[in-house]
């Protein structure tokens, strides 16, 4: 079987599996994302051992659960802290790639990381400032009315 049928097969068995779960217990859960999140993870144990090689299929798969991820906590968050959601998405494409051995700790991508974090925060604490209430309700803003 090819490294690219093999997820797919995978994520359909397990969609068909976890949606007939569903049925008997009493957990709350996105099949779907269930089903791309165990596959990328069963695939990304295979390749630390050796049995699977392609980290492009990987990659694909865990940045489509940080993406579901993304929009479950954009969801479940006051409007005020949405205002984190760019260095919340971008710490999650930087562990994606620290995960896949795509980047170190030591690197300069980590200090911008850091650095989108704290000027986000310093947005927050100051966001009843007139000046700073703007660009934060922008920012908010950004996903909207496109």
């Amino acid at each position: 079987m090819s490294e690219i049928t093999l997820p797919f097969l995978a994520i359909i068995l397990l969609f068909v599996f976890l949606l007939t779960l569903k049925k008997f217990v009493k957990l709350k859960y996105c099949t779907i994302c269930m089903s791309v999140s165990l596959t990328w993870g069963a695939l990304l144990l295979a390749h630390w051992y050796g049995v699977y090689s392609n980290l492009i299929v990987i990659a694909v798969l865990m940045g489509q659960s940080a993406v579901g991820f993304y929009y479950l906590l954009e969801r479940r968050v006051k409007e005020g802290l949405l205002l984190f959601r760019l260095p919340f998405l971008l710490t999650e494409t930087w562990v994606i790639l620290f995960v896949l051995g795509g980047v170190a700790i030591s690197d300069r991508s980590s200090l911008l990381i850091v650095l989108s974090w704290g000027i986000t925060l310093f947005l927050y604490v100051y966001r009843n400032n007139k000046r700073v209430n703007i660009i934060v309700k922008r920012v908010i803003a950004c996903c909207k009315d496109w």
